[in-house]
């Protein structure tokens, strides 16, 4: 997915995936959180997506970057 995806609440609040394509500052104030983490699994052999707190989300992924993809897709999806 090459645009950004912007979730806008009734309220007016903004849920996106943190990009550069765009300054958010612009449309507000911001908070940043960390969604997940992509990260080598040595058990897994691959690479996996996964929450902060360490639960399992995806993969094993051969190659960083499709786990990425996949990482952005989701949440895209569920934001």
């Amino acid at each position: 997915m090459s645009g950004i995806v912007l979730n806008i609440s009734t309220a007016g609040d903004i849920k996106c995936l943190y990009t550069e394509l765009l300054d958010l500052s612009d449309l507000g104030e911001m908070t940043v959180r960390r969604a997940s983490l992509v990260e080598w699994d040595d058990d897994r052999r691959g690479w996996t997506v996964a929450m902060p707190n360490g639960s399992f989300l995806a993969g094993p992924f051969v190659s960083r970057s499709e786990a990425i993809k996949w990482e952005i897709a989701y949440w895209n999806n569920t934001l």
